[in-house]
């Protein structure tokens, strides 16, 4: 284990894990179904000016914010519905995430977030 020397007093490592280049737009799909143990995202491949932003891949951790709870996944799966390619605009393509937990906010004010694996509140269609 690391000690991380920026990290508040009692905490190994900082529990801020994002790269500090990544973008505050963070919004990358909407789910378009959801079974309770998988969900779909419905996002583009690349951006508005068409460049391929390889913002989703295998194996990646994402959350679903639904306000005071934001489910975790996983994601399993990436492809495109009709299978063909665009170079001119963007590509739309489906993720496929296995539903793995939820972090909630905590009771108290100040409170730190907490994981439980299991989910007690699932992505609604049009969650981001």
């Amino acid at each position: 284990m690391y000690v991380e020397r920026e990290a508040s007093v009692g905490e190994p490592t900082s529990q801020e894990r994002r790269d500090a280049e990544q973008n505050d737009k963070r919004i990358l799909g909407n789910v378009v179904q959801c079974d309770g143990a998988r969900a779909t995202i419905s996002a583009y491949a690349n951006d508005a000016d068409g460049a391929v932003t390889g913002l989703w891949t295998v194996g990646k951790m994402i959350s679903i914010n639904l306000g005071s709870t934001r489910t975790v996944g996983l994601v399993y799966a990436i492809g495109k519905s009709d299978r063909a390619w665009s170079n001119e605009g963007q590509n739309a393509i489906e993720v496929s995430i296995e539903l793995i937990g939820e972090v909630r906010d905590g009771a108290e004010p100040g409170a730190k977030p907490v994981f439980d694996r299991g989910i007690t509140t699932y992505p609604h269609i049009g969650a981001v």
